[in-house]
């Protein structure tokens, strides 16, 4: 579970996914695989997400980029 305080990207009342990438790998060739999979797992075409998902980069205080998957509950 990751700290919301030190993660504000991360907030109350949301469903979030967090896709891990690693420490030397280019956040935006993470970010564009990670939607990819995304909008086949919710069914949509191949980098299409529902509207009410947003994407956010996180940085991992050790473990470096991720990407964050989020919606309201």
């Amino acid at each position: 579970m990751l700290n919301a305080k030190q993660y504000p990207a991360i907030k109350d009342n949301t469903l979030n996914m967090i896709v891990p990438g690693h420490p030397q790998q280019d956040y935006q060739k993470l970010e564009q695989d990670a939607i990819k999979k995304m909008a086949v797992a919710c069914g949509g075409k191949q980098g299409c997400l529902p509207d009410n998902l947003t994407v956010k980069k996180l940085k991992h205080l050790r473990n470096g980029p991720f990407v964050l998957f989020q919606t309201d509950i």
